[in-house]
């Protein structure tokens, strides 16, 4: 216990599933927690496979931090929208005065028989999340790690997909792919700042949204 005391985490897709256990974990290891999700439902137009989290979702979350003695911030933002991610991590700096770790989970799947026809709005809806939604995150948070000189962590939620030609869903591969990528640039170029930079690689997972 007490591994992350005095800590604060901004946790990404946090209104269920992996994202809230993450946060309570993390709770309950001593940090204070940011916790954001979408909290609308996904456009029927990309013909989204499972429910996005809610705003009453996302408040039980933070309801569950808070019950460990540790205290959070909640805020609504979807990760494809910059401004939205920003201004989560603006009412966690005024709650706070500091961000320490970064926990970019905010991601989604769909299936399909072959990937030449996933449709173009089912496309966008995953590469604008997973891989957008990533860049988003970490680039509206390294500004305060920097400043406050504090070091830090960043932790990407990729996927067993994100090292392997997995099918038949060739666009969600492709964008856990690409944060590797991410990964690797940016712990080149935020380790003179003692930012640590890393993707964790999970296959199946037996959450609410799978």
């Amino acid at each position: 216990m007490g591994r992350v005391s005095g800590k604060v985490v901004l946790i990404t897709g946090a209104a269920k599933g992996q994202g809230r256990n993450h946060a309570i974990r993390f709770a309950e290891e001593g940090a204070d927690v940011i916790v954001t999700d979408r909290a609308t439902p996904y456009d029927e137009g990309a013909h989204p496979q499972y429910t996005a989290g809610t705003a009453e979702e996302l408040e039980e979350t933070k309801l569950l931090v808070e019950k460990t003695g540790q205290k959070c911030v909640s805020a609504i933002a979807d990760v494809r929208d910059r401004k939205a991610v920003q201004a989560a991590v603006d009412a966690g700096l005024s709650a706070f005065g500091h961000i320490d770790v970064v926990l970019a989970n905010a991601g989604m799947i769909t299936f399909h028989a072959k990937s030449w026809e996933i449709p173009d709005e089912t496309y966008d809806l995953i590469v604008d999340t997973d891989m957008r939604g990533v860049w988003n995150t970490i680039v509206c948070a390294v500004p305060s790690m920097i400043e406050a000189k504090r070091g830090g962590s960043i932790i990407i939620t990729s996927s067993s997909a994100g090292i392997r030609g997995q099918l038949p869903y060739a666009h969600y591969v492709g964008a856990k792919h690409a944060v590797v990528g991410f990964m690797r640039a940016f712990a080149n170029e935020l380790a003179p700042y003692r930012i640590r930079v890393n993707t964790v690689h999970p296959g199946g997972v037996d959450s609410p949204g799978m």
